[in-house]
Formats: C-alpha cells, sequence, structure tokens
C-alpha cells in the first residue's frame, strides 16, 4: 500500500533536486553520478545513458558545449 508523502519526504526530494541541478548546471559529472544509485538509467534529451559513468559522461559532454 502506498503512503503520502511527509513533509520530511518533499525536503528530501528538494535536496536532491536541488543538488541535481548545481551539479549539472557546474558540470559536475562526477558529483551529478554519485546522485544516483550504480545501475540507474537517466534519459535526457531521448538518448539513454546507463550507469553512473555514462551520466558522468554525458554531464561532461554537456558543459563542454553549451
Amino acid at each position: 500500500m502506498e503512503r503520502p508523502m511527509t513533509d520530511s519526504d518533499w525536503r528530501v526530494l528538494e535536496g536532491l533536486l536541488s543538488d541535481f541541478a548545481w551539479h549539472a548546471d557546474r558540470g559536475e559529472g562526477d558529483a551529478l553520478a554519485a546522485l544516483f544509485l550504480p545501475d540507474a538509467v537517466l534519459v535526457v534529451g531521448g538518448q539513454e545513458h546507463r550507469g553512473r559513468e555514462q551520466i558522468a559522461a554525458d554531464c561532461y559532454r554537456r558543459a563542454s558545449d553549451p
């Protein structure tokens, strides 16, 4: 059974989204990738990035090609 999100849940989620934006905006690929589980899949612009290594590489690529 699903439980409603608590205020604490929302604060954690807001922090995670804030950290994601911070690292993405600064091209900090390793720090951004560390926010994900090792086997995470991130889809950006229709492209799939599997695992932290690919997620970090995409962040670095985007930062170098504004």
